[in-house]
């Protein structure tokens, strides 16, 4: 539909009315008349040439009045929120399994499985999955809600994650509780090595006290590593180079 010689009230109306229809809407002016209805929209985008009024409330103005510059931004920012929007996913996934986690294995009654140190491996757990997820990212168009697209991809993944882990976790910390109970001779090489990372002496008056640190160690450090590859794996999810990947989303235009 084409409308011609309206005024300000009316293209304001028009603004209006295709908002609540649901459409993202942008305005193009350069007058006085064109503030009202500019104001209203979504995305403002002023001439160079127009009123300095125009320019003052837009978001975009065109440098000597091209349109040229329009096609590239606009992809530009639908790949940059596409990478945002991913890169969020991740990190809320991310966030979502180690709360997880924690009260899982506080429900177990086991020791807590992080340490400080450890938390450097997010590194390579959301830090370099993240930065190659922005650069990979193409546009993606949502067919439903937002919070309803981030539910369905974290929730699940978020439950698998400490599932596996807290598997992981219990069977490292047992098997090293277990070995270092039963078997009469440690190899000294591996006693010193525990003792030097858990700061109990084997031979103390309390080895059930080094059992627990060193088996707790251990867990915490295979929990660390399967956390990395999992964070490893989810982008293949975020950004799926197979249809093997496409379970919640579609594949990449890369």
């Amino acid at each position: 539909m084409v409308f011609g010689r309206i005024t300000p009230e009316q293209k304001q109306m028009l603004v209006d009315a295709l908002i609540n229809q649901g459409h993202y809407v942008a305005m193009m002016g350069d007058g006085v008349n064109d503030v009202l209805s500019l104001k209203k929209a979504q995305v403002c985008i002023a001439m160079q040439s127009g009123s300095h009024a125009t320019r003052n409330v837009a978001d975009m103005v065109l440098l000597q009045d091209s349109f040229g510059a329009l096609r590239p931004a606009f992809n530009d920012g639908k790949n940059i929120v596409g990478g945002l929007m991913r890169t969020m996913y991740l990190y809320i996934a991310r966030s979502l399994a180690y709360a997880l986690m924690v009260i899982g294995i506080a429900m177990m009654g086991l020791s807590f499985p992080f340490e400080p140190a450890q938390v450097s491996l997010t590194l390579f757990s959301v830090g370099l999955p993240g930065l190659f997820m922005t650069l990979w990212a193409r546009p993606i168009r949502l067919k439903e809600s937002l919070l309803r697209s981030l539910a369905r991809f974290t929730i699940p993944s978020a439950l698998l994650i400490m599932l596996f882990g807290l598997g992981y976790y219990t069977f490292f910390y047992y098997s090293v509780l277990n070995n270092l109970v039963t078997r009469p001779n440690i190899p000294t090489r591996l006693v010193e090595s525990l003792e030097e990372r858990t700061g109990v002496t084997y031979n103390s008056g309390d080895p059930e006290q080094f059992t627990i640190a060193a088996a707790t160690i251990v867990a915490q450090t295979m929990l660390s590593i399967f956390l990395s590859y999992a964070g490893i794996v989810l982008v293949l999810f975020l950004e799926p180079p197979h249809r093997w990947f496409e379970g919640w989303t579609t594949k990449s235009d890369m």
